[in-house]
């Protein structure tokens, strides 16, 4: 992998990042500090039209430079972008409020990488290795949403960045420069410390965009979560997840999964807490799945939270039979920050990590997290290979309290299973 140390070093990564941040600081206004003033009184909401003129504006900048190697891709992935969000959420008006952002991805220099499935960036030229920033404009999110005064039912209709519990089954993949949002229907109703939640999932608007092949797929979809929280001891969660895609080429993500999810922190006192997760779910076939599938998930975690200090060891298991195996189409990427393992391997997979995050000491505003992985087959007695991640972020408080810096790091090291990859990232971001 001697061209990526080429590519870092060439006048493009830091100079990018550098330029963002300048051009961050000088053109967005009030970028720089500016002494507090008392808020004005909120005006009286009496119409539809009131609240929709006082509402507020939200949106985001955020440069990225990536770069992908894999020994056994003939070409190095490259991608320098941006991408522009400008939101609006209006005032609320009898439980009533409405939220709309659209989304803008550009090329800033170097975009030499894979889209898959989207011809003009390169999708089906295998040479590149997939980096799934897809350029172009978008509607991202649209949606009205309704919250009950008294009760504080909440119902939620539109198009949405939808978020599951940890992400693990249902995502919005906040990480990749194109949002994976979901239109749908759903309501929340909340009973005490329990709070009952149903979506209807209409269609996937997945990070690949609206250009992919499949970047938007139609889905007569149903998501169910009983959630329970007592701070300080256990957060739980009954869920359940059945995917029905209209498109007979994803008969085989149609599935019907039904799991149960318990986390901490159980806070042992003011400064120590134990880390803990069990994570289980069933995995059936379901709609037009051609495949006769009953597959288990499970992921056991545990650590300590010292004074924001967290380390804590891992294990998952995603089964699979040697033909298909435990699927999650519409998650982000879990098991490593190359993202070799967002399609789950045909034999299935087992995944033990180490992690290590939290503060950096004297640095303020600057975090660390460090994981190593070593994977396996489920289904065989295959070693797949071995991961290194690691990131440093800064929240640049002395530029200015909304502007983050960062720099994201994965290296893959392979046995039985894919080839030595390496991707790498450095980033500003910045919002409002």
């Amino acid at each position: 992998m001697s061209s990526l140390h080429s590519h870092l070093t060439r006048s493009t990564a830091l100079p990018c990042l550098a330029a963002a941040t300048v051009a961050v600081a000088a053109f967005i206004p009030g970028l720089a500090a500016q002494p507090a003033s008392p808020a004005p009184a909120s005006p009286a909401i009496d119409s539809p039209l009131d609240a929709l003129a006082g509402g507020k504006f939200t949106g985001s900048v955020r440069y990225r430079y990536e770069v992908f190697e894999q020994d056994a891709a003939a070409k190095t992935s490259v991608a320098s972008t941006v991408r522009l969000m400008l939101g609006y959420r209006t005032a609320e008006w009898k439980g009533f409020s409405l939220y709309g952002d659209v989304e803008s991805i550009h090329s800033i220099g170097a975009d030499n990488y894979r889209v898959p499935n989207v011809a003009s960036q390169n999708g089906a030229d295998l040479a590149y290795p997939a980096i799934a920033d897809p350029l172009g404009a978008e509607l991202n999110q649209l949606y009205l949403n309704y919250v009950e005064p008294h009760t504080k039912i909440a119902a939620r209709i539109g198009r949405e960045a939808y978020f599951l519990n940890n992400g693990r089954f249902i995502s919005f993949s906040g990480w990749r420069q194109n949002n994976q949002t979901i239109d749908l229907a759903r309501v929340a109703v909340p009973v005490g410390p329990v709070t009952a939640h149903y979506g209807y999932l209409d269609k996937v608007n997945r990070v690949t965009g609206h250009d992919a092949t499949d970047g938007q797929l139609s889905m007569d979809s149903h998501v169910f979560n009983v959630a329970y929280a007592k701070p300080g001891l256990v957060n739980a969660s009954l869920y359940g997840v059945f995917l029905d895609y209209d498109d007979l080429a994803q008969a085989a993500n149609d599935t019907a999964s039904v799991g149960l999810r318990l986390t901490g922190p159980y806070k042992l006192s003011d400064t120590l807490s134990l880390l803990y997760t069990l994570d289980y779910a069933r995995q059936s076939d379901h709609g037009d799945n051609p495949n006769n599938i009953s597959f288990d998930y499970y992921t056991v975690e545990l650590g300590l939270d010292y004074k924001g200090h967290k380390a804590f060891l891992g294990y998952t298991v995603l089964e699979g039979d040697g033909a298909v195996a435990f699927r999650t189409p519409l998650a982000h990427p879990f098991n490593g920050w190359t993202e070799l393992f967002l399609n789950t391997p045909a034999d299935g997979l087992e995944a033990f990590y180490v992690t290590f995050t939290g503060p950096v000491p004297g640095l303020k505003g600057v975090t660390y997290t460090a994981t190593f992985y070593d994977y396996h087959a489920e289904n065989t007695s295959a070693h797949y290979g071995s991961e290194l991640d690691a990131a440093l972020e800064w929240k640049a408080a002395p530029i200015h309290k909304n502007l983050t810096l960062g720099w994201r790091f994965g290296q893959y090291f392979a046995d039985d299973l894919l080839s030595d990859s390496l991707r790498t990232s450095v980033y500003a971001a910045f919002t409002f």
